[in-house]
């Protein structure tokens, strides 16, 4: 049996933003370079960006719209890169606070052979 020195990077696309916009002056990433450097000497078998799309109200206004537009787009931008996928989540209102927002949770079972 060959080992392989493969790796695959999840990143918490929500978190990354937070911590990004909190941290550094800058919110460009390159997450191809990202990704690779992330995976040191191991060759990047893919990267998983999860993220769920910003919240719109029924009807939603027009700061919303920018905002899902403005994700749509980067999420198109981040499709191109190669061996990079997007898993969307979906955000769900929490019954008593209507402007708290959480997420659905994800499982993903990744092996490799």
């Amino acid at each position: 049996m060959v080992l392989m020195n493969i790796a695959a990077v999840l990143i918490d696309g929500g978190y990354l933003r937070a911590i990004n916009r909190k941290y550094f002056a800058s919110s460009d990433i390159d997450f191809q370079l990202f990704s690779d450097r992330l995976c040191g000497d191991c060759e990047r078998f893919r990267t998983y960006y999860y993220i769920c799309m910003p919240y719109q109200s029924n009807p939603p206004t027009e700061a919303e719209r920018k905002l899902y537009s403005g994700m749509d787009s980067f999420l198109y931008n981040l499709k191109q890169l190669p061996r990079f996928e997007i898993r969307l989540g979906r955000l769900v209102k929490k019954p008593r606070n209507l402007r708290a927002l959480s997420k659905r949770v994800w499982t993903y079972y990744l092996q490799l052979i």
